[in-house]
C-alpha cells in the first residue's frame, strides 16, 4: 500500500511538471539590428509571438534564414517583445551558445530564476523592463559577471535579496523605476551600491542612510580583508623566524660539538706524548 502510494504522488509529480510545459520551435528573424547600446548585433528577434501562454516553454529548434555566411553560433542578441510569456523559455542555449544581449521587455514575465541566465555566461546587457517580475532573488545572476546592463524598471518588484546584485562586478547601468520599494539594504560589489545610490524616484525613504551605512560595511569588509591578509604574513614570517633561529642554534651547537671534540683530541695527543717522553727518560 505504501508503494502504491509512493507511486500514486510520483506519478502526480511528473503529470503536473509535464502539464505546466511543453516543446516548441522558435522562428527567428535573423538581421543586424545597430540600436542596442549603439553596437551592432547579429539579431534573433521572435516572430511566432504570443503562443506562449501560461507555459514554461522548452526550444526544441528554432527555424529562420541568416544573413548570407552566417549561422547561429554568430547569433549575439535575441529580442522576444510584446508577447503573454509568463517564463523565460529555457533551452535556447542549446541553438544559440553565443548570446551577449537578451531583450525579454512588454512580456508578461512574472517569474525568473538563476537556471533561466546560467546557460549565457556572455551576457552583457539584460532588459527586462515592462513585465510582472515580483521579487529578485539571491545569486539570480550568480554566472553572469560579465553584465554591463541590467534593466528592470517598470515591473511589480517588492522584493530584491540585499544579495542579488553581489556578483555583478562589470555592472556600469541598473535601472529599478517603476517598482515598489524593493530594496532594504544591499551588499555587493561598490560599483554596484553606487549605481543603486544614483536611481531616482527610488521610494525607500531611508534610502540614502542605508546605501550610506552599506558603504560603510563595504569599507569595515575590506578593512578586515587587508587585517587578516595582515595577520597570515606575521605569522608566517615569525614562522620563518622562528626556523632560521632553530636552525642557526643546530649550527652553533655542532660548532661546539666539534671544537670540544677537536680540544679533546689535542689534550689526549698532548698527554700522549708526555707519557711517551717520560717513558723514554726511564729508559735511559
Amino acid at each position: 500500500m505504501f508503494l502504491l502510494n509512493k507511486f500514486i504522488i510520483i506519478f502526480i509529480i511528473f503529470a503536473t511538471y509535464f502539464c505546466m510545459s511543453y516543446t516548441q520551435e522558435l522562428d527567428c528573424s535573423f538581421k543586424y539590428d545597430s540600436s542596442i547600446e549603439e553596437k551592432k548585433f547579429y539579431n534573433c528577434e521572435i516572430q511566432n509571438q504570443g503562443i506562449f501562454g501560461d507555459f514554461r516553454v522548452y526550444v526544441t529548434k528554432i527555424n529562420g534564414k541568416h544573413v548570407t555566411g552566417h549561422e547561429n553560433g554568430d547569433v549575439q542578441a535575441i529580442q522576444i517583445t510584446s508577447n503573454n510569456l509568463n517564463y523565460i523559455p529555457r533551452n535556447v542555449e542549446e541553438f544559440l551558445p553565443n548570446i551577449v544581449t537578451m531583450m525579454l521587455y512588454k512580456t508578461n514575465i512574472k517569474t525568473i530564476s538563476q537556471a533561466d541566465f546560467r546557460p549565457f555566461l556572455k551576457l552583457e546587457y539584460l532588459y527586462l523592463h515592462e513585465n510582472r517580475i515580483r521579487e529578485v532573488l539571491e545569486d539570480f545572476f550568480k554566472y553572469n559577471s560579465k553584465l554591463k546592463l541590467l534593466s528592470l524598471d517598470k515591473n511589480e518588484i517588492s522584493y530584491i535579496d540585499p544579495f542579488a546584485f553581489q556578483n555583478l562586478k562589470s555592472l556600469e547601468f541598473l535601472n529599478l523605476k517603476g517598482n515598489r520599494c524593493p530594496l532594504q539594504n544591499a551588499y555587493g560589489h561598490e560599483n554596484v551600491l553606487k549605481l543603486i545610490e544614483k536611481i531616482e524616484n527610488f521610494e525607500c525613504i531611508d534610502r540614502k542612510v542605508k546605501l550610506n551605512l552599506n558603504l560603510s560595511q563595504l569599507e569595515i569588509r575590506k578593512l578586515n580583508d587587508k587585517i587578516e591578509n595582515l595577520i597570515i604574513f606575521i605569522i608566517v614570517l615569525s614562522v620563518n623566524v622562528f626556523l632560521i633561529f632553530i636552525f642557526l642554534v643546530i649550527i652553533v651547537i655542532r660548532n661546539k660539538s666539534t671544537t670540544n671534540t677537536e680540544m679533546s683530541e689535542q689534550i689526549q695527543m698532548t698527554t700522549t706524548a708526555f707519557n711517551e717522553n717520560v717513558e723514554l727518560e726511564h729508559v735511559l
